[in-house]
Parts: structure tokens; sequence; C-alpha cells
């Protein structure tokens, strides 16, 4: 399955640019009080596209900049960070109206929230093999970050959460 097949099975109504655009789309991003969005890398797309996005008025769909937590301050120093996942933080993603979001890597997300569940769960329950520990602090960490993270809408400034597609070599 490619990403675009992948990313439709996703997000509802996606929108896309041409599939020669492909090699810059990334994902799927997810956002408290919003739908789904496609997500594409912006530098990339530029550079396929051969024009500034900014002619490009396209709902469902962000535009990835990579950046550091310093680098997304300066750019915004009022965009919310999500507490505890600064290790997940990608870059910043931005909506063809020029609303920014902190855009954090769902996957680094859940292996923070894993980390921390795994050492409480150890605790109460030093005889279970770390296979065992492994799925119930995944299972514990995914439903926490659905329900926690992703579904925390804390107004214009809420922070993203991407899902990154990869895709696979033949």
């Amino acid at each position: 399955m490619n990403k675009r097949d992948e990313i439709l099975e996703s997000v509802e109504e996606a929108k896309f640019f041409s599939k020669s655009t492909d090699d810059a789309l990334m994902g799927y991003v997810n956002r408290a009080g919003s739908d789904r969005y496609v997500l594409y890398d912006r530098d990339k797309l530029e550079k396929l596209m051969g024009t500034a996005l900014h002619f490009c008025n396209q709902e469902k769909i962000l535009y990835f900049t990579k950046a550091t937590l310093d680098e997304i301050i300066a750019v915004d120093e009022e965009l919310l960070i999500a507490d505890g996942y600064n290790d997940a933080i990608i870059g910043y993603a931005e909506t063809h109206e020029g609303e920014k979001m902190v855009l954090y890597d769902s996957d680094k997300c859940i292996a923070v929230l894993q980390k921390d569940f795994e050492k409480e769960t150890k605790e109460r329950n030093p005889e279970k093999t770390q296979e065992a520990i492994d799925q119930e602090t995944y299972q514990d960490a995914v439903e926490y970050f659905e329900y926690n993270t992703i579904g925390a809408y804390v107004g214009d400034k809420t922070p993203a959460f991407a899902v990154l597609i990869k895709e696979e070599k033949e």
C-alpha cells in the first residue's frame, strides 16, 4: 500500500496535490477540535511544485517545517507545547490560512508514555515477563495518548500529532 492509499484510509475527504508531489507526502495529523489533515513537507513540496505555497488554498492539508523547540518559539512564542513530549517535537505545521501549531511525532509520544508506564507496571507486577509488560504498557500508552493528549483541545494554538507514514522498501 502506498502513502496516499494509507492516508485515504485514515483521513475522511482527504485532499492531495497531484501524484507527482507524493515524495513530499509525510502522513496525516490528528489535532483535538479538528478533523485529520494530510501532512506535506513544505520544502519538498515547494521544490516539486516550483511555486510558493501561499498561493495554494488547500483545506485539510498541513505544511510541515522541521524545527527545534527554540526555532518554533522564535516563529511564534504563543504556540502551546505539550508537557513531557519535548523529545517528540519534529517541527511545526501550518494551515493554508497561516495558522501554526507545534507538531509532534505520535510514535515518539507513545514511546515516552510507555517508558513512564513501564516503571509503574514493573513495581506493581514484578513477576510479569518483559514481553507482557511491553504489551500492557503499549496499550496503556496508546489509550492515554489518544484520550488525554490528542483529545485535549486548548484553543487555537493546540499542538498537533503526526502519524508519519514510511514507504516500505521493496
